[in-house]
Formats: C-alpha cells, structure tokens, sequence
C-alpha cells in the first residue's frame, strides 16, 4: 500500500503541476484564458524538477536520526500540507511553490521507503518483495494520470487535490 500510495502522489504531483496552471482552462471563457500558458507550465515543470535535490538531502539528513518510519510519516504529513491549499486557486507562483515542497516531501519518501522495504524483508526472498511491492507502485503511477488529469480538464480541481491529499493521509496512518 505504502509503495502504491507513493507512486501515485509522486507521479500525480507532477502531473498537477501542469495541470493546475493549465487544466482550468476549459473551465473559464476562451477570452479569460492565457496565451502563453504553455510556456508557463514548461517554466513550472522544470521548477519543481529541482524539488528532487532538496528531497535527496532532506532524506540524507532525517532518515538516520529520526529513523525510517518516523522520517516517512514526517515526509508525508510535510506533502500533505503543501497540498491543502492547492484545494483552492491560487496565484500561479505559489502554486508552483506548494509544489515544490510537496514534490520535495514525496521525493524523499520515494528514496526513504526503497531503503525501508529492504531492511524489512528477509534475505531469501528480499529482492522478490522489494520487486513485487515496486510492481505494485507502479499500478499508482499508471493510475495517477486518470486523477491528476482526468478530473482537473473535466473542472474538479478541487476533488483531485482532495483524492492526493486522502491517498497521502492514508499513508500517514498505515505508518504510524
């Protein structure tokens, strides 16, 4: 579950990224909409990109003294933060930078729960778990797009947000 719910929040937030810039614009009149709004979202993209390189040292720093599980709740409530505000419209820049964060939490779960999963399974069969729980992971990222994109281009920003944030609570329980 740990490893579905990840794939889908870390594929997902990147999927939003361009999709809460542009996504809307179906929903407004073609008058109100921006001309430029795929550069913006090329601009957006290759910011929250950088997420990755903050979520490896804050991963480096938390994983050892706080432990895994308790790094990986941190990371996830830390995601789950960034995202409440994005249920609502927001400027263009912060939205790019709850992003940010959140992307940044979720890259460091992702790195986090790889390490964590083969700590936790026994030797003889630690590669068939790792790789059947990383099989897993990855019906997330394929279903991700179906919410990320799905919902905000048919206008239910809100819900989409609101399905992220629920998946990454979930985890948060699962955890703790």
């Amino acid at each position: 579950m740990v490893f579905f719910g990840n794939a889908f929040s870390y594929y997902g937030l990147i999927f939003l990224t361009t999709e809460l810039n542009d996504g809307q614009i179906k929903c407004i009149p073609a008058e109100l909409q921006l001309k430029n709004s795929h550069d913006v979202s090329y601009r957006d993209v290759f910011i929250a990109s950088f997420a990755e390189f903050p979520g490896l040292i804050l991963f480096a720093a938390t994983i050892d003294k706080l432990g895994r599980k308790f790094s990986m709740s941190i990371m996830f409530f830390l995601c789950c933060m960034f995202c409440i505000p994005l249920v609502y419209h927001q400027p263009q820049g912060l939205t790019t930078c709850l992003l940010f964060g959140a992307r940044t939490c979720i890259a460091a779960t992702f790195t986090i729960v790889y390490i964590y999963a083969s700590e936790i399974y026994p030797m003889s069969v630690r590669t068939t778990g790792v790789g059947i729980v990383s099989s897993v992971g990855r019906i997330g990222g394929i279903i991700c797009p179906l919410v990320a994109v799905g919902l905000i281009r048919g206008c239910h920003r809100s819900l989409a947000i609101i399905l992220f944030e629920s998946i990454l609570l979930l985890l948060l329980l699962i955890l703790t």
